[in-house]
C-alpha cells in the first residue's frame, strides 16, 4: 500500500481477511505494511486473519484490538515469504487486547515491536503453535 500518510482505518463489517492478493511478489505483501502514520485501526468482528506483514513498519501504531474471530496472525507456521511478520517493525505498539481465537502466532508476529508491554486476552493455553522469532526484540 505504502500510504504513508494514512492515519486511521476502519474495517468493513463483511471483511474476512487481510492479506496480500494472491501475488507473493514482495511489492504486494502487507495491507498496511510501511504506513508510518496510521496510529488508528478498528477491526470487525468476523475477520478470521491477519497476514502478510499486514500492519509491518507502522510505526505510529500504539494499541490493537484483535477481533475474538482471527485464528491466525500467518497463513501458515513456517518462515517464508509472506507468512510472517504481521506486525513487525510496530516499535511503538505497546498494547496488544482481543484475539481470544488466536491459536497460531506466526514466525516473527511481534518481532521489532520494542515498546510491546501488554498482550492480553489471548488465551496462551490454546496456542497450538508460535513461530520462531515470534517475539524477538519485544
Amino acid at each position: 500500500m505504502n500510504a504513508t500518510n494514512l492515519t486511521s482505518f476502519i474495517a468493513p463489517p463483511n471483511l474476512t481477511s487481510l492479506s496480500h492478493p494472491g501475488n507473493l511478489d514482495p511489492a504486494f505483501l502487507g495491507a498496511f505494511r510501511g504506513c508510518s502514520s496510521l496510529s488508528n485501526v478498528v477491526l470487525n468482528e468476523g475477520l478470521e486473519m491477519i497476514t502478510n506483514q499486514c500492519f509491518s513498519g507502522c510505526t505510529s501504531l500504539t494499541t490493537i484490538d484483535i477481533p475474538s474471530t482471527v485464528t491466525k496472525l500467518a497463513s501458515n507456521t513456517s518462515f517464508t515469504e509472506g507468512s510472517y511478520s504481521v506486525f513487525y517493525g510496530c516499535s511503538a505498539l505497546q498494547t496488544v487486547t482481543g484475539g481470544e481465537g488466536i491459536i497460531v502466532l506466526g514466525p516473527s508476529a511481534f518481532n521489532g515491536c520494542s515498546n510491546l508491554r501488554s498482550i492480553s486476552d489471548i488465551d496462551f493455553s490454546q496456542i497450538t503453535h508460535i513461530g520462531e522469532l515470534c517475539f524477538k526484540e519485544c
